[in-house]
């Protein structure tokens, strides 16, 4: 059966020290993504890969406009 979650993830800045709440968040995204095993096995993998990409989506940029088009309009050539 499925956890629920009953606080946010935290933030995790790169050049912050991981903190018990952080660890226990990771651990329960990994439960619920099914990875008991990995978990048992390499927490430390499974910690550090969670961190790096949380890393990776706090430097990822959307757009401000999530209506727009990326590129233009594409059109067939008769």
């Amino acid at each position: 059966m499925a956890e629920k979650m009953t606080h946010t993830p935290v933030s995790i800045h790169p050049n912050s020290a991981p903190s018990v709440r952080q660890d226990d968040d990771i651990q329960m995204l990994a439960r619920l993504a099914g990875l008991e095993d990995a978990l048992a096995r390499f927490p430390e993998d499974v910690s550090t890969a969670a961190r790096t990409a949380l890393n990776i989506r706090a430097a990822f940029q959307a757009p401000i406009d999530n209506t727009a088009e990326l590129w233009p309009v594409m059109q067939v050539k008769s």
